[in-house]
């Protein structure tokens, strides 16, 4: 077989929805006298830009590999007609869109959904139709549920990102000859984004400038009007049709995208339905980062998507569960960059099974306040009464953001970067562990166990994980945030009881890194990660209507009876 098919390229295909919409595809494919199994890619960023900046190969080199490839615009956006609002119509339009592909006379009947981002959501929305047709899917940085993870984490609005994600979806309306923005709403739209920082900074969240404006992003009124995992989210849950979806997946994430614990989840849901082979990847990758070097680390020769070995992974999968060549190898279930090392290690589930959970306690004598501070982190649970550590919140100086799995660009970049000018800040608690004696590979779930007490009815918790090297620096590795009123369930909001000590759970996701022997485990925790995440106002009210708050006394506490640990699952090579 030749290594790359001549391709012919069909512009602006009509495929044409149930209620009568036309949407427009290009279709790229090999000039082969049978017909070929079917990629499809639905984007909502304009066709003749691709699938955008992926991990996995363009349209014309999958087309040369022997595939059809469908990019279409879906609903309302750029060439095609209809009405576009996030998420609501993507199931029944993936199904007639994969109707469409499996019917043409170059189509073998075998198709895939492919894409990254919101592409990737459209693949997974598509994917719970369950069309007979759809044998794979590609889902990259994306998520299973578009409350957790989407927009909301721990049951806070995920500020930065649906911030800055509602107004570039309305802004890019008024590129369509139909649109219904005037001049003044592009305006002032376009006003907000140029000045992001500023507009992520007002208050009421509600109200946000530019992105509020009636009738340019309803989407967002909805977004913030449903603090709640509630009926509203529920409707567009993928995670809920795991056990009907019948499709070989491949999820490829990265350790410092935004939607990583939702690429975790689709794989491990999909995998425990056992309808269909699962392979989940994971390189050192931010939202939109693929390349050697994120924040201040170096991922080597081989940490870059091209040189990964994911393109190769992807045709592969294509290959075996779309055009069904049975005798093709897909390799392990698992495959993860190990970072520290700097190396792809295969394993055979997530977390790696070989893996043992351990768990790290915080320690000190009343004062981890900042990196002066006396707060120790180490393998041995506390046998007396600590004293609490104490630090005041005020959300009108909350702790800024610095790297993590962002998605907001220009204003603040993702991955991992020097922590040390925010634990300067007396209001971030820092323990830190004696200098390691040999190499700790950590692969897998981190969480961080808190017993914590606040002054009013609600509040935040943040926890992020950092590897301090020998000269200091501290480089992020996760973090995460669990707001008060949801530590039970994002469900249904319970508000505290002032001063009482309650128990959270503060998910950190997961990463793969080795802190290398000389360096040393750091944990902050605070109550406040902004623009990442919005403000609480420590009031008990509605957070996205409320224009100021009120100071919160915080306590972490590390006793007995009352211990906060940090869960992390370690091999041992």
């Amino acid at each position: 077989m030749p290594d790359a098919y001549k391709i012919v390229i069909e512009k602006n295909e009509r495929i044409t929805l149930r209620d009568g919409v036309v949407t427009y595809a290009d279709v790229y494919r090999p000039l082969l006298d049978r017909p070929v199994p079917v990629v499809v890619t639905r984007t909502a960023y304009d066709k003749e830009g691709g699938g955008g900046i992926t991990p996995y190969p363009p349209q014309v080199r999958l087309a040369e590999a022997g595939f059809a490839v469908v990019m279409q615009d879906i609903r309302g956006r750029f060439t095609s007609e209809g009405t576009f609002y996030p998420f609501v119509n993507e199931t029944d339009d993936g199904y007639d869109t994969v109707e469409w592909a499996a019917t043409q006379p170059w189509s073998s009947g075998s198709v895939a959904l492919m894409g990254a981002s919101y592409l990737g959501a459209t693949t997974m929305l598509g994917a719970r139709s369950g069309h007979p047709g759809l044998k794979a899917v590609v889902p990259t940085v994306t998520t299973d549920e578009y409350y957790e993870t989407w927009n909301y984490h721990g049951g806070a609005l995920q500020l930065g990102f649906a911030g800055t994600w509602a107004g570039g979806l309305a802004q890019s309306l008024a590129m369509r000859p139909d649109t219904w923005l005037t001049p003044e709403q592009v305006r002032n739209l376009g006003a907000a984004l140029s000045d992001a920082a500023t507009t992520l900074a007002h208050r009421p969240v509600a109200e946000l400038p530019g992105v509020s404006q009636e009738g340019a992003a309803p989407w967002w009124g909805d977004w913030v009007s449903h603090p709640d995992n509630d009926e509203y989210w529920r409707a567009l849950s993928v995670s809920d049709s795991f056990g009907s979806m019948d499709v070989a997946g491949l999820h490829l994430g990265g350790w410092f995208d935004i939607f990583l614990a939702g690429t975790i989840r689709n794989f491990v849901g999909l995998t425990r339905a056992g309808r269909a082979p699962q392979k989940l990847v994971i390189g050192p990758w931010g939202h939109s980062n693929y390349v050697r070097r994120l924040g201040l680390m170096d991922f080597g020769a081989t940490g870059p998507a091209l040189f990964s070995g994911v393109h190769q992974e992807v045709i592969r999968w294509l290959d075996r569960w779309v055009a069904e060549k049975e005798d093709t190898d897909t390799g392990a279930p698992v495959r993860y960059y190990l970072m520290g090392a700097n190396r792809w290690r295969d394993a055979d589930g997530w977390p790696p099974p070989e893996g043992r959970v351990q768990a790290w306690y915080l320690h000190s004598q009343g004062s981890a306040n900042s990196l002066r501070g006396d707060g120790v982190l180490n393998l041995q649970a506390p046998d007396s009464a600590e004293a609490a550590d104490v630090f005041l919140y005020n959300p009108d100086r909350p702790v800024p953001t610095r790297g993590g799995n962002l998605l907001m660009l220009p204003i603040h970049d993702p991955g991992p970067w020097d922590q040390r000018e925010v634990e300067e800040r007396d209001d971030v608690l820092v323990y830190t562990s004696e200098t390691l004696d040999e190499d700790l590979t950590v692969v897998g779930p981190v969480r961080l166990h808190l017993w914590a007490t606040t002054d009013g009815p609600d509040t935040d918790w943040t926890a992020k994980l950092v590897d301090v090297d020998e000269d200091g620096t501290a480089l992020n590795l996760c973090d995460g945030i669990i707001r008060a009123r949801y530590r039970e369930s994002t469900e249904r909001a319970k508000l505290l009881t002032p001063g009482v000590a309650y128990s959270y759970t503060v998910d950190l996701v997961a990463t793969a890194h080795v802190f290398m022997a000389g360096h040393r485990l750091r944990l902050e925790v605070s109550s406040s990660n902004f623009p990442r995440f919005d403000r609480n106002g420590n009031t008990g009210g509605i957070v996205a209507q409320e224009t100021e708050g009120r100071v919160a006394i915080q306590q972490v506490h590390h006793t007995a009876e009352q211990p906060s640990w940090l869960e992390i699952t370690v091999l041992d090579s």
